[in-house]
């Protein structure tokens, strides 16, 4: 039985591997030369960790507004030639650099700019909803065997 047991605790943690959802970070920046408040948003694959540097595979979609310009950069953009950078832990001002048709720079410092047609201060990041990770499904169910293991064996003495 205790073989058992370990046999099925191992296959069923093993069994479901998960997929992170996408991670969802927004800009806002006052304009410089540009009127009012300058939007983007950063969609980056769910396996991206806060405090580490970007990957070129971390980009999944990136959108930029502002009175001035609109555009979007994605990685199937035959121009798109990277994301580059660090989302930092607590989020705020950030060392970030995308570029394909417009390069979209971000600065600890608060500055920001796209190209040569829009510019600003007090730029920051912030990530909506963030929530914290929820065990997966394999978790909870190795957790219940293992607690069920363990209430037999003392059962038994």
């Amino acid at each position: 039985m205790k073989k058992l047991t370990l046999v099925l605790i191992l296959a069923l943690s093993t069994s479901y591997a998960g997929t992170l959802p996408d991670q969802v970070f927004n800009f806002t920046g006052t304009c410089s030369d540009c009127t009012g408040t300058a939007t983007a948003t950063l969609t980056v694959a769910g396996t991206y960790v806060l405090g580490t540097s970007f990957q070129q595979s971390d980009l999944v979609f990136f959108q930029y507004h502002s009175n001035l310009l609109d555009t979007t950069i994605s990685p199937t953009d035959p121009f798109f030639d990277g994301l580059q950078g660090t989302m930092p832990v607590g989020l705020g001002a950030a060392n970030i650099s995308l570029e394909a048709n417009y390069i979209f720079t971000s600065n600890a410092d608060g500055g920001w700019d796209i190209g040569i047609s829009d510019f600003g201060t007090n730029g920051v990041w912030s990530q909506p909803n963030a929530t914290s990770p929820t065990p997966e499904p394999a978790t909870w169910l190795t957790l219940g065997i293992g607690l069920v293991f363990l209430t037999q064996r003392r059962l038994r003495g």
